[in-house]
């Protein structure tokens, strides 16, 4: 990525390809074929079949399965048929869950810029946020929300909001300046950011960026790259299935030998030794779990956390600390200071921080 910020005007110009007036019709054709549609890329959206065979994916109902197995091939159809009712209730409650939160996810990513002004062929057009190539001349004004990361050349009084990217909560003054080459993100003043909304001014800008290019299409990108572990519970359940399953095969088995020892019909002694090894595998918790963490989900929803899958309430739940900084990148952008922890003392803040006082 170049260092935009760094450049002269003159040299931005030589850079970008592009000038004040606009880009023509047929060097956005071209570009359009380099550059692709200014979009972020999004995980594959999971089949509904997908989902509903990940819920199986559980050392619990792998135990079920096979118990159900064995209950039907010996004649238990009660048993199998109670094992199956089980086993679908736990894949109904988890894949309903999982779509809903899926469907909120989505309609998260429907908030990007729809649409954005433009100059080209000399002329100002309102065009689709998607069709918008390096080179575009960005006119911006209070209340516009920035469609793709752009050099600023010309501004009066121009104010972005950057706290959805930077978490910075104040508006950042923005100027044609060039900046320092070191400067981090958060202090060029003379860019602006996809998803940055324009708080005050107007101004005149270069786009440099677009898509998976930009710094929130790399954030994106690290978001939708991330390893998935096992949660905690998960790791719990697990532990659990293997170690049931090793007890229930190693009891049935033990019955099973014992039982042709002393004489007793193969026949008979296999249908113990089911019975054992069904005995040992907790029918009921796998519904009970799936369950409980659902109406945690319901009411994590009540409160405006979206979970997209079942165990990961149990996480959540069991988080006691959240650190972060000053910023309102994950709260209302409204954050004051309520307690206050020194050396020698602990102070409460009694007074609302917004609207002064003390402690």
């Amino acid at each position: 990525m170049a260092d935009w910020h760094k450049m002269d005007l003159q040299t931005l110009w030589q850079k970008s390809g592009s000038r004040e007036e606009g880009l023509s019709s047929d060097e956005l054709s071209e570009r359009q074929g380099q550059f692709g549609l200014n979009t972020l890329e999004i995980s594959e959206r999971a089949f509904p079949l997908q989902i509903i065979l990940h819920q199986f994916h559980n050392p619990l109902i792998y135990l079920l399965l096979g118990a159900a197995a064995l209950s039907l091939a010996t004649g238990h159809s009660i048993d199998a048929t109670v094992i199956g009712v089980v086993i679908l209730l736990n894949t109904l409650i988890g894949a309903v869950q999982e779509m809903k939160a899926g469907r909120a996810l989505e309609a998260l990513h429907r908030m990007v810029v729809p649409h954005a002004k433009v100059l080209r062929n000399g002329g100002p057009v309102t065009v689709s946020s998607e069709d918008i190539v390096p080179g575009d001349i960005l006119l911006l004004q209070t209340g516009d929300r920035v469609p793709a990361d752009a050099r600023v050349f010309a501004a009066s009084e121009l104010y972005t909001d950057e706290s959805a990217l930077t978490g910075e909560s104040e508006p950042v003054h923005k100027t044609p300046d060039s900046v320092a080459a070191d400067a981090q993100p958060a202090d060029r003043t003379n860019m602006v950011w996809m998803s940055s909304a324009v708080t005050a001014g107007n101004g005149r800008a270069v786009v440099v960026s677009t898509g998976m290019n930009t710094h929130l299409g790399m954030i994106a990108g690290s978001v939708r790259d991330t390893k998935k572990d096992q949660t905690p519970l998960q790791k719990r359940l697990s532990k659990l299935g293997l170690i049931l399953g090793l007890s229930g095969i190693g009891l049935s088995g033990l019955v099973l030998g014992l039982g042709l020892l002393q004489g007793h019909q193969l026949t008979v002694m296999a249908l113990f030794a089911v019975a054992v090894a069904v005995s040992a595998i907790p029918e009921g918790l796998p519904a009970v779990i799936s369950v409980t963490l659902a109406l945690g989900v319901e009411r994590m929803a009540g409160r405006n956390a979206v979970i997209r899958t079942l165990p990961a309430v149990e996480t959540l739940g069991s988080t006691t600390v959240i650190c972060t900084d000053k910023t309102g990148t994950i709260t209302q952008n409204r954050m004051t200071v309520t307690h206050a922890w020194t050396f020698s003392n602990t102070m409460t803040v009694s007074a609302d921080g917004f609207q002064g006082g003390g402690p």
